[in-house]
């Protein structure tokens, strides 16, 4: 079963845009909220640090990205990752035991299941950055 969790497909982002502008393709990945379970605030903390300790070590462009509800009630930190495919992302996302990530080409996001193959469409980055709807 390759199907998206409907509650991704509706997702928001906010994020700290880089100074050098977004990457063409990026991958958007959380450590929060593993599995899709709610996690403790501190356990959620811990997890951001270490995926954000393992990008830094790794050497990847990167930038903060928080996915969250169209009203912001729900809201999950995490990165824009620069990569050439979705593929580069992926190992990321199992890491963190995700249940997807995102993936940004050309203005258009789509969620990928971390298990799944096929990229579902979000809409463009565009409409869905926060504070543009």
């Amino acid at each position: 079963m390759d199907e998206p969790n409907p509650d991704h497909l509706k997702a928001y982002f906010s994020a700290d845009l880089p100074a050098v502008g977004l990457p063409e393709r990026f991958g958007i990945v959380t450590a929060y909220d593993a599995g899709s379970r709610p996690s403790p605030a501190n356990l959620n903390a811990t997890m951001d640090a270490e995926l954000a300790a393992l990008l830094r070590g790794r050497g990847l462009v990167h930038f903060r990205v928080t996915g969250r509800s169209r009203d912001g009630s729900h809201q999950e930190p995490g990165y824009g990752i620069a990569a050439e495919s979705p593929e580069e992302i992926r190992p990321i996302s199992r890491r963190f035991r995700q249940e997807a990530f995102f993936w940004v080409q050309d203005g258009t996001v789509y969620v990928i299941n971390t298990g799944g193959t096929r990229l579902h469409l979000v809409g463009t980055w565009t409409e869905r950055l926060a504070g543009r709807d």
